[in-house]
């Protein structure tokens, strides 16, 4: 098992998507001891687990964005190779950790992220940093700037 799983409350939301099963999650997670697993839980549930995380792991898609607007420091993980670009450039910008696409993701590499995100201020940091950038309000903009246009 994994020793930071040991000191944690996992949460653990599965997509309709997701492919993996309850038994194979539970099995990367190795010894981790309060560990829940959700599948396909309803939005409004999904805005209050990302406010409760500390710390989000996920792919690279929509869910990296909420999670910046919300505030919920995050490591992300290209799931698919064109998520790459947008994980890379979230951390750049210091939204998220990432780690780019590969078939197996290296659990060296997320160990080592998990671990540096131990620290408060980096947490902290992302927080403020996706708040920032992903303010919830890019529907407004555009149809302000489209309406400007017409």
């Amino acid at each position: 098992g994994h020793s930071w799983a040991k000191e944690c409350a996992l949460t653990v939301i599965r997509g309709p998507a997701s492919k993996h099963s309850p038994r194979h999650i539970q099995t990367l997670l190795g010894a981790a001891k309060n560990t829940r697993l959700l599948k396909s839980i309803p939005q409004k549930a999904m805005l209050r687990w990302m406010q409760w995380a500390d710390l989000a792991i996920c792919a690279g898609g929509n869910t990296l964005f909420e999670l910046a607007c919300t505030g919920t420091p995050s490591i992300s993980i290209a799931s698919e190779p064109f998520e790459e670009e947008t994980v890379l450039r979230m951390q750049k910008l210091g939204v998220c950790l990432g780690i780019p696409f590969h078939r197996k993701v290296s659990e060296k590499k997320l160990s080592s992220h998990i671990k540096t995100m131990r620290d408060y201020s980096i947490r902290r940091s992302q927080s403020i940093t996706g708040k920032e950038l992903v303010d919830g309000k890019g529907v407004e903009r555009i149809v302000t700037r489209i309406l400007t246009i017409v």
